[in-house]
């Protein structure tokens, strides 16, 4: 491990080919983001942001569910609601209060510190 990256990840977007999106570039919001993102909903799937919090999302299939919930709020704009904040403590706060309805997704999101993952599973959001 290197001090100066405590962190490396390394990923791929794998969604749906004709989901348009745009590659990663510094976003002009506060706090800085360097994210790639998704230009249906606004969201990304991964980014890290001036504090050093890192954010990803993988969509995970539905399992027990009839049919995909319908409406529900992009999971890519969770990923960007997170990367707003500056800790993977504070983003465990937040995603443990989300009362939004999201298709089943694996979160991951990580500091310097600590490292967290979240899962949601039929409409209900666990953190680990």
């Amino acid at each position: 491990m290197d001090e100066h990256c405590p962190i490396i990840v390394a990923a791929n977007r794998d969604e749906r080919y004709n989901r348009p999106s745009a590659a990663p570039t510094f976003w002009h919001t506060e706090p800085q983001i360097l994210a790639g993102r998704d230009l249906v909903a606004g969201g990304t799937w991964l980014g890290v942001n001036e504090f050093g919090l890192l954010v990803g999302v993988l969509n995970r299939p539905s399992v027990g569910e009839a049919e995909p919930l319908k409406p529900a709020r992009s999971r890519g704009l969770l990923c960007r609601d997170l990367l707003k904040l500056k800790t993977a403590v504070a983003a465990a706060e937040f995603v443990k209060t989300e009362k939004a309805e999201y298709q089943p997704f694996t979160l991951v999101f990580a500091d310097s510190k600590t490292a967290w993952i979240a899962y949601n599973l039929l409409r209900e959001i666990k953190t680990v």
